[in-house]
């Protein structure tokens, strides 16, 4: 096996892993300590992505009232908001659009959060998203529009 070290240093590595964590308290500790709070992993994820995707609210409450950028994005070119309906966190991604997160951003497969959602089976996200203005239309860079897999999922067909 090959070893790839870290670049994260260890105060941004506490930081994100506070934020995944819920660790809301702590999260504020490193902050007024001085840690930039737009600081990334390896990945590109920053404490925003973190709380995010783990669904964290408080945290995620915190980091946007502290000004974070909600559009900041991974090595895969995913916002906060698309970790979020990828991962279900309905109420996350509700408080980011209620923030103006971008319902339409896309990834580096120029899928949106929408996409992202319908993908991974999240109905709860899905419907939230298309209430909040999400296009169902648009197509990825492979031409498949965001509820082309749930018809799948949502309309299972019957053994014949």
């Amino acid at each position: 096996d090959v070893h790839i070290p870290s670049t994260t240093s260890p105060q941004t590595e506490e930081f994100l892993d506070a934020a995944e964590s819920g660790k809301c308290a702590e999260v504020e500790r490193l902050l007024g300590s001085g840690v930039d709070i737009e600081s990334k992993d390896d990945f590109g994820r920053t404490a925003l992505h973190c709380a995010a995707e783990r669904g964290r609210l408080e945290v995620v409450q915190s980091l946007i009232a502290r000004r974070a950028n909600i559009e900041a994005k991974n090595y895969k070119d995913r916002t906060p908001l698309a970790m979020a309906a990828y991962h279900g966190r309905r109420e996350v991604a509700d408080l980011l659009l209620t923030h103006r997160a971008d319902v339409a951003t896309r990834d580096d497969e120029q899928k949106t959060p929408l996409q992202l959602a319908a993908n991974n089976e999240e109905l709860d996200a899905v419907e939230l998203l298309l209430t909040r203005g999400a296009d169902p239309n648009i197509a990825d860079k492979y031409g498949l529009p965001a509820l082309h897999d749930a018809r799948f999922w949502v309309c299972p067909l019957e053994d014949t």
